[in-house]
């Protein structure tokens, strides 16, 4: 029976308590979904993931997200809209729509994000409809112009049927919308699982309906009646595809066998079996009798329906096949899998085989290693056996190839090596020879592959003792390779040979897990889990220091430039060590679970890590300060730092993300996380780790550190005396110094201040200045003008005395003492506004005829120059004299001993320049002979 609603009720209904179970089991898989983002879903979609996030959403005041790469397709099935000249293919990703050219399958619309995750695709005309969790939205031009809601469950299925669209959710509705109107035209309730439906040619206004169960029905939508039911098979349905010839649809079941199905008479007018269940099937239209059949392991094979046997097969895609579709008259398909990847197949050969005419991939499993090479590329490996390489600013994506002609290839051990766990580069003999290192899980050997010709290398680094490779480096040269063994041996290699030349001794009682090379080739860096780091002598293999840091260590980062190397430790902390005094420098401590990866910054001030707990932290080096973190949805497995960009990979997620470095592109003012803050390390007492720990645990968990409130000590001792040492107050502080005046009349209001309204009778008006009170003497020596001067608005500058401002008093206090701690820690903790202040509150008088009343302007250049002569705070010192002079030039002009101080400054700053530029102009000299050099 029909309602005049158009809601269609079946003759019967199932039982109170059945229907409630099968919602619950509904709504439990619903809320996996959800959670899991579908059931062997390739990309998991979060609400926070999946966006593309601005640096005030992820919570960084450094990186904002800039890209996302390796990401071609989900597992809902493309969409072709035919265009006058073209053809698009229409992609989803996530909550995102893709719109591809067919031509070279780039991107060319990328929608804003919408509010559910995408689960199907229908084009119309010039329209593209698209169904985001029960809701439909018709995109028309790159613009959203309507959105259709009626569905009461989410959306498996959208059908296009002239003036109708039609939508299946998970509730087994199908909803009518009339696509002038968006209203519902009539709503179809069926009570079994429907698996899909379809629009048989030249049946109008009808639509088949396939039930899990195996049955199929025959309805027409205009009516909302039942035309025809077939009884089935007894075996559940796949998928239906209408085919060219009038009446015939092809059926795919459970079972393998493939049915075409003539529903005039409801008769089987062929059939043959698969190995696997069809997923998704289409027909050639340009005259051949072949279709396309692509079952869950990959494949898809074509069978000529005139000789009733199967023609070709393709090996298209390592997982399933999601959707194939053949070009209206064309002999083009194409393929989409669950393996992230879209390619077309051309069957131009004389067999009638088919070949791989341009494609678009991305890693089928989550990767779980990445590394820059050079800028605009990056090299990521994971556990689907390939090691990519992707293009930053065109997100091309290229697999390295597996074929060799040594027979150690011919092997699928190493042709489908286990998950890659390091990735290590070296470009000096790129052009040469094998230039990149992968390491694997629990494999006996590491891999060589070459950048120049994008494929495997030419050997195989086999361990012969049967150990497991944990770590590897290469040499600064590029001739050799360093392997380390879960047995704590090390192995070294030559890489244009694959011949091993030696094995180290005296070697370390566990794995080794991190290995480097310092950048003279001089010294060799292991650690070990045994919680020990050993210096080696590359020339000789011997053992040159060995330092037992007293817990396990497991990854090491180097930053060559700076001869400085990042070790993580079991209790998550970061340790900082020096290559040439061998020794600990910085230590840092913020995360609360174990650390995935580090990276150090091309200058290499910063050190960006990453954890388990789901955070990225950025800590500066010479103020061992977290200057920045924020937390993904997704815990970061690996990153990597190239000073624009930072690119991130994370668990279960197949996308390559990229960050981009504000700071590199703009001026950053960047204040302490105190509660993250690091410990600056004296080179010679590393035993004072556990004591600044223990102090840090005992301060405020307060984040933001306001400029008014912070009173900390920033003061970091020299190193050495011949070092010139900067201090670590802010850089926005004494930059913005010199320009304090023109950022006072931006800021001045525009408006004059208004006058206040008349206050009330009963309050007393008394114009009262208790900070400019005259003295008791002059008051009674005036009393005879008394009355002027009160009825006067301006006082007289005899009148006037000021209270010495706090500088001037530790000024004082410090030529007493002769010491400047204090004074030291007052400036350093001052903000560009206070400093300001303070310098112009040194003189006491506006009278510049008495030089004796120029004694606070006198201390205060003296402290300058001690600064300068023990090269501390440099840079602020500079700009601390450079105001003073702005300021006070015509008062030091006057006055010999302002004057004599100024000149031994000028000597002073004179000599550590000098000192600077000799040790510049020495090191410009080398690096320009070493640059030369014919490696």
């Amino acid at each position: 029976s029909t309602q005049s609603t158009g809601h269609h009720q079946r003759p019967k209904k199932p039982p109170a308590d059945m229907e409630n179970t099968v919602e619950e089991e509904m709504v439990d898989n619903d809320q996996i979904e959800e959670e899991t983002a579908g059931d062997g879903e390739i990309i998991e979609e979060t609400e926070r993931n999946a966006e593309i996030k601005t640096d005030e959403e992820s919570g960084s005041q450094i990186f904002k997200q800039f890209r996302v790469l390796g990401l071609v397709c989900d597992r809902v099935p493309f969409a072709l809209e035919h265009r006058p000249l073209d053809v698009d293919v229409i992609t989803s990703l996530g909550k995102f729509l893709l719109i591809r050219n067919f031509s070279t399958l780039r991107p060319r619309f990328f929608s804003y994000r919408h509010s559910r995750k995408i689960r199907a695709l229908e084009p119309s005309e010039s329209s593209v409809f698209v169904a985001a969790g029960a809701e439909i939205f018709e995109w028309r031009s790159k613009e959203m112009v309507n959105k259709l809601v009626g569905n009461n469950g989410k959306i498996k299925q959208l059908l296009s049927c002239g003036r109708h669209l039609l939508s299946l959710d998970r509730e087994n509705e199908i909803l009518l919308f009339d696509k002038s109107t968006q209203e519902v035209f009539s709503r179809l309730t069926f009570y079994s699982e429907v698996k899909c439906f379809v629009h048989p040619p030249t049946y109008v206004n009808k639509i088949l309906v396939a039930f899990e169960s195996g049955q199929m029905e025959l309805w027409n939508i205009q009516s909302h009646k039942m035309v025809y039911k077939f009884n089935g098979w007894g075996v559940s349905i796949c998928c239906v595809q209408p085919s060219p010839a009038i009446d015939v649809v092809a059926v795919a079941l459970s079972n393998g066998v493939v049915k075409l199905f003539n529903l005039k008479f409801d008769k089987v007018v062929s059939e043959f079996s698969l190995r696997a269940p069809a997923t998704t099937m289409s027909f050639r239209t340009d005259g051949e009798p072949v279709i396309a059949c692509g079952d869950e392991f990959g494949h898809i094979h074509l069978w000529n329906l005139e000789k009733k046997i199967l023609s070709s097969s393709l090996m298209a895609h390592t997982r399933g096949v999601i959707n194939v579709r053949f070009l209206n008259s064309e002999p083009v398909l194409i393929s989409q899998g669950a393996d992230n990847t879209i390619k077309v197949w051309i069957f131009d050969e004389p067999d009638g085989s088919g070949r791989l005419l341009r494609s678009q991939e991305g890693h089928s499993a989550p990767p779980t290693r990445v590394r820059f090479y050079g800028g605009g590329l990056v090299l990521s490996g994971g556990s689907d056996h390939s090691l990519r390489v992707t293009r930053v600013h065109s997100t091309k994506c290229v697999s390295f190839a597996v074929n060799s002609k040594r027979a150690d290839y011919k092997s699928d051990y190493y042709r489908k090596f286990p998950p890659i766990t390091d990735i290590v580069v070296s470009r000096i003999k790129e052009k040469q020879w094998d230039n990149i290192i992968t390491c694997h899980s629990r494999a006996q050997f590491g891999l060589a592959w070459s950048m120049q010709r994008r494929n495997i290398g030419e050997h195989v680094y086999k361990n012969v003792s049967g150990e497991t490779v944990k770590c590897a480096a290469i040499s600064r040269c590029g001739s050799f390779v360093f392997f380390g063994t879960d047995k704590g041996k090390i192995r070294q290699f030559n890489l244009q040979s694959g011949a091993l030349k030696r094995k180290l001794s005296a070697l370390h009682k566990r794995a080794v897990t991190g290995l480097a090379v310092d950048p003279m080739n001089s010294t060799i860096i292991s650690i070990s889990l045994d919680g020990s780091i050993i210096y080696w002598s590359f020339e000789t293999g011997q053992e040159l220091e060995r330092v037992n840091v007293g817990q396990s260590l497991f990854q090491m980062r180097i930053h060559e430039d700076t001869a400085l190397f990042a070790v993580w430790c079991e209790d998550f902390s970061i340790r900082l060590y020096d290559m040439e005094s061998r020794t600990m420098v910085r230590c840092f401590r913020g995360h609360s679970n174990a650390i995935t990866d580090m990276a150090f910054s091309p200058d290499g001030r910063w050190l960006v890590s990453s954890s388990t707990d789901r955070s990225i932290r950025v800590w500066d080096i010479p103020s061992s300060n977290c200057i920045d973190w924020f937390e993904v949805e997704k815990a970061v497995t690996s990153l990597d730092f190239s000073g624009p960009l930072l690119v991130t990979t994370h668990v279960q997620d197949l996308a390559i993300r990229l960050w981009g470095n504000i700071g590199y592109f703009s001026d950053l003012f960047l204040r302490p996380v105190k509660k993250s803050r690091g410990v600056v390390l004296n080179p010679s007492d590393a035993s004072s780790v556990g004591k600044h720990r223990e102090a840090e645990e005992e301060e405020g968990a307060t984040d933001d550190i306001d400029d008014d409130e912070e009173n900390e000590d920033v003061f970091v001792k020299q190193l050495e005396k011949d070092l010139i040492t900067f201090s670590q107050m802010p850089r926005s502080r004494w930059i913005s110094l010199n320009s304090i005046d023109v950022i006072k009349a931006r800021n001045k209001p525009i408006q004059p201040p208004k006058k206040p309204e008349r206050a009330p009778f009963f309050l007393p008006s008394l114009r009262e200045f208790p900070s400019l009170a005259p003295s008791s003497s002059s008051s009674s020596s005036t009393s005879s003008s008394a009355t002027s001067e009160v009825s006067s608005r301006v006082l007289s500058d005899q009148t006037i005395v000021l209270a010495k401002s706090p500088l001037a008093k530790l000024l004082e206090e410090a030529e007493t003492s002769e010491t400047y701690d204090e004074v030291r820690k007052f400036v350093l903790n001052l903000t560009t506004v206070g400093l300001d202040l303070e310098i112009r509150s040194l003189r006491t008088t506006v009278s510049m005829t008495d030089p004796t009343m120029n004694e606070d302007l006198k201390r205060m250049m003296k402290f300058l120059q001690s600064e300068l002569d023990s090269l501390s705070n440099f840079e602020l010192v500079q700009a601390l004299m450079n105001h003073i002079i702005k300021i006070y030039g015509e008062v030091i002009a006057t006055d010999n001993d302002l004057l004599v101080i100024s000149q031994q400054m000028k000597r002073s700053e004179r000599e550590a320049w000098i000192r600077l530029e000799g040790m510049l102009l020495n090191t410009m000299g080398i690096i320009g002979f070493l640059s030369n050099i014919q490696t």
